[in-house]
């Protein structure tokens, strides 16, 4: 159900007796949407009180409140609410009135097109005459209605210019601070105006693009020239209004009003109009004005929209492979002496905050931790920890002596309970403004759980992860009824008999466990329990290996005849220049009820870059575990397998 979206503002409306009995943690308009019967009732009411005392925004808030519930309980009750919105109309005598129930008619409109377009832009354009059932008519129609109703919610400019804003507070949730930047009445019908336009999609209303100067001009000159001839329809209508409206502010005395009314200007040209240099554009123009408010405090509102291009476009350059640290660096730096700069000029600004909280953002420490989740014992660990705007990070290793399955129950606190620290190490960082790598080898000679932490100044900045070490690695094979499982040395590929095999039941936050099995001498077990009802879950274990991962099974189709099946394992995700990439294969042969490793079996390692570009290849033979393991220094890359 698409309900009415009021574009002129969330009601605040009147409580009434009736709610009044009801909880106060229900607001009013929640209260309505659970009774909508009674919002229609109240609405009377309020169109009876307004009626009495002549008061048009009280009889306008009726209005709103009886079309938005009426929709509520029907949403394709438009025809009928439009039909009465058009009453409330021929009846209106105030004239700021009418044009605010001429805004309001032009959103019913475009809410009723905008749901109803798929159906709409299949029919055949209507010209010569407008059917009177609103369902039958065509999309050309309904923009001319929507464009005809927006030009007359501007009219009478004059006493839409005299009336402030705040004699409509009825309609209104509150008077922001905001709105001392759209003072009037004309201020708030001029942006309804635009944002109807621009939610409104018929194929008439459709943008295009332009390379004018006019677009990103200075506002005196914007006011002065004649819209392209290239701009039409919505287009030339919305920088119409613009041109209006900033015609209007310059002859106010309300500096901060109209510098905020040129920046969305510009800001509209930037996000709808699609020059071919908006970004730059867009950009040069703040710059000038920039220049040309510097000398007092409203400023501060150009210079925090020009942080914040700069910040999106240092988000974008992140991911941008061309893109060096060191430019990276540059940018931010020129994010922080703008913001800098800003402060500096006008500290007691009551926005200067918008500046304060980007450079903020710029500044901000952070620190991250990554390693793999599964370890092979007695083996030095790489792990990388990412830092920036810091000095130190201290890493501590702590070991649990509990199941893993018991200990992924516990609480955090009682998961601090049961660690107890195995390692402590302090590491100088190198401070810098962009994210920088420390990789960091650590020991861990048993096999077991363990939890990483890594902090720096205040909790604030810490991470933590559990780590298991195990030697054994496995794979399940499952169909329906049955599953197969595969247990083997995750380093040499050699099958681990008598391993363990616990299997779960998940049971969110824990498990409940179902069964336990037993690999044969060939490494592998069997279970027949059925995948078709429930889910399950599978943890390896043995008395050298006394943790693992709880792993998903996942039901499978399994061919009835055998198949060949290859799993690639790396030692990381991503890989950075000089970096090496160290690679494990195990390949084995399938069928219902048989599972063996694929020995002496040559195989073709493909490199490949982010361009999908094969950059190497490495010839590999597995042996008679089905296993193989090499390694490659290269750039950044993809890693993908071929057989």
């Amino acid at each position: 159900m698409r309900l009415s979206k009021l574009l002129i503002g969330i009601l605040l409306f009147i409580g009434s007796a009736t709610y009044a009995q009801h909880s106060p943690q229900d607001t009013l308009t929640a209260y309505y949407y659970r009774y909508p019967q009674q919002a229609i009732k109240d609405a009377e009411a309020l169109y009876r009180q307004a009626i009495k005392n002549n008061d048009t925004p009280l009889l306008i808030k009726s209005l709103i409140l009886k079309t938005t519930f009426t929709l509520a309980i029907d949403h394709e009750d438009y025809p009928a609410i439009l039909s009465e919105v058009e009453k409330y109309l021929s009846q209106e005598t105030d004239s700021a009135g009418i044009a605010v129930i001429n805004s309001y008619c032009a959103q019913l409109y475009a809410e009723y097109y905008n749901n109803n377009s798929y159906l709409i832009n299949q029919r055949t354009p209507v010209t010569d005459y407008i059917p009177e059932d609103i369902a039958s008519w065509s999309s050309n129609i309904f923009a001319e209605k929507i464009k005809k109703c927006v030009a007359a919610s501007l009219l009478p400019v004059r006493k839409l210019q005299e009336t402030p804003l705040s004699t409509y507070k009825a309609i209104l949730t509150s008077l922001t601070p905001a709105d001392s930047l759209r003072p009037t009445l004309y201020d708030f019908l001029c942006y309804r105006a635009i944002n109807i336009l621009l939610q409104t999609n018929t194929p008439g209303f459709a943008e295009p693009s332009s390379d004018s100067p006019l677009l990103f001009a200075p506002a005196d000159e914007f006011i002065a020239t004649p819209i392209p001839a290239e701009l039409k329809g919505r287009s030339a209508t919305i920088l119409q209004i613009w041109q209006e409206l900033l015609r209007f502010r310059k002859k106010q005395a309300n500096l901060p009003a109209f510098l905020a009314t040129d920046l969305d200007r510009l800001e509209y040209a930037k996000n709808f109009l699609s020059p071919h240099d908006r970004d730059t554009l867009y950009l040069k123009a703040l710059q000038e004005l920039k220049r040309t408010y510097i000398n007092t405090p409203f400023v501060i509102e150009v210079m925090a929209k020009e942080a914040n291009e700069y910040t999106t476009d240092l988000h974008a350059s992140t991911y941008d492979r061309s893109v060096t640290p060191q430019q990276l660096v540059t940018k931010k730096e020129k994010i922080i002496a703008l913001c800098e700069k800003g402060i500096d000029l006008y500290p007691k600004y009551k926005r200067t905050n918008l500046l304060r909280a980007i450079l903020s953002q710029m500044k901000a420490p952070k620190l991250s931790l990554q390693l793999p989740e599964i370890i092979y014992p007695e083996e030095t660990v790489a792990l990388k920890l990412t830092s920036q705007n810091l000095y130190y990070a201290i890493l501590q290793i702590y070991r649990i002596d509990l199941p893993t399955e018991t200990y992924e129950q516990l609480t955090d606190q009682e998961k601090n309970k049961a660690q107890h620290k195995v390692y402590e190490k302090r590491f100088t960082l190198t401070p810098s403004l962009i994210e920088r790598d420390t990789i960091v080898h650590i020991p861990l000679p048993q096999a077991g759980l363990y939890q990483i932490s890594l902090y720096t100044t205040g909790a604030k900045h810490s991470v933590s992860q559990t780590m298991i070490a195990t030697r054994l690695q496995s794979n399940v094979q499952c169909n329906q009824n049955q599953q197969i499982y595969s247990v083997y040395d995750s380093k040499s590929g050699k099958p681990i008999p008598k391993a363990k095999i616990l299997l779960y039941k998940p049971n969110y936050p824990g498990y409940t466990l179902l069964d336990s099995l037993f690999t044969n001498s060939r490494g592998m077990a069997f279970s027949f329990r059925s995948l078709s009802k429930q889910n399950l879950a599978y943890q390896v274990i043995n008395p050298e290996n006394p943790n693992g991962p709880i792993n998903p099974i996942y039901r499978q189709y399994t061919s009835p005849t055998a198949q060949t099946r290859t799993a690639l394992i790396t030692d990381r995700k991503i890989y950075r220049p000089g970096q090496t990439v160290y690679y494990k294969g195990i390949s084995w042969s399938t069928s219902p009820d048989t599972l063996y490793a694929l020995e002496n079996r040559k195989y073709k390692i493909s490199f490949k870059d982010a361009n999908d570009k094969e950059i190497a290849q490495q010839e590999v033979t597995s042996n008679r575990y089905g296993s193989f393991n090499l390694f490659f220094m290269n750039t950044n890359l993809c890693l993908c397998f071929f057989q």
